[in-house]
């Protein structure tokens, strides 16, 4: 009897021991806590968008993130924010072609990754924008191969340059398409470079100028630099596509702000 009641014991503690391990090992991974939880899943990596005029349709597709049922693809037309995208497609498939692109549009895209039985989500990419070949909206001009020689002239050529207006607290935004691994340098004229610059309108107003990649607060190449004419700014293009400069108005008036490639 006493035998017994020692093997029931040691029973019932071998059993308890082994719940207990189970119980830590579905909760490292993952397996307790709230149904409803938003924990990030990993964020579709590789990213890209394949878009010629004759097909008409941007051709989404990215790596697939583990533990992902699904991908959410969003959409603005008005900029590369977020707040400002709508949601355009839900696939299962790490891929995804635009059929609504019209070409008289550009369009900002983001792909996130869910998981659908459990309620997560991963971050958003970065944005990737595209341009339909009839649009002309807020892009600047094709970055000049010249070289430095010809732009940095006490009085430059217009024809390296956007010009345009402003007025103080606003922001503009102009994309430029560059080349991944092209050594680019951004150069601006204002009130500021104290100049008499008739060729591109004699510039009136005072502006500081930030170039990013996406809606991240972390990818700005440069941010808020306020004297182009006397501090240009060069940086090497990471990846083939549009680069976002956003331009604010210190004070009203024109300016002039081009990019070119470094020789």
């Amino acid at each position: 009897m006493k035998k017994l009641i020692f093997y029931s014991i040691f029973l019932i503690s071998c059993l308890s021991i082994f719940t207990s391990c189970a119980y830590t090992l579905n909760e490292a991974i993952g397996a307790t806590g709230s149904s409803n939880s938003k924990a990030a899943l990993p964020t579709p990596t590789s990213f890209t968008i394949d878009y010629s005029s004759s097909a008409s349709r941007p051709y989404l597709s990215w790596i697939e993130s583990k533990h992902a049922t699904g991908y959410e693809v969003y959409a603005s037309t008005q900029s590369g924010n977020i707040e400002n995208a709508t949601k355009i497609a839900e696939t299962k498939d790490a891929y995804y072609t635009d059929s609504d692109f019209s070409e008289s549009e550009i369009k900002f895209y983001w792909v996130r990754a869910i998981n659908s039985k459990k309620n997560k989500y991963s971050d958003y990419t970065n944005w990737i924008l595209i341009k339909g070949t009839s649009s002309n909206s807020d892009f600047g001009k094709t970055p000049s191969t010249a070289g430095s020689s010809k732009l940095r002239n006490i009085n430059p050529s217009s024809e390296y340059y956007n010009t345009g207006s402003i007025t103080e607290g606003e922001t503009v935004y102009w994309y430029y398409n560059l080349t991944k691994g092209i050594q680019y340098n951004v150069h601006w004229v204002d009130c500021k470079d104290g100049t008499s610059l008739t060729n591109i309108g004699n510039p009136t107003g005072d502006i500081s100028v930030s170039c990013y990649l996406s809606n991240s607060p972390e990818s700005y190449i440069f941010n808020s630099v306020d004297n182009g004419y006397t501090e240009e700014q060069s940086f090497i293009a990471g990846y083939t596509g549009y680069f976002m400069i956003a331009i604010q108005g210190i004070s009203d008036g024109s300016f002039g702000l081009g990019i070119y490639e470094k020789e």
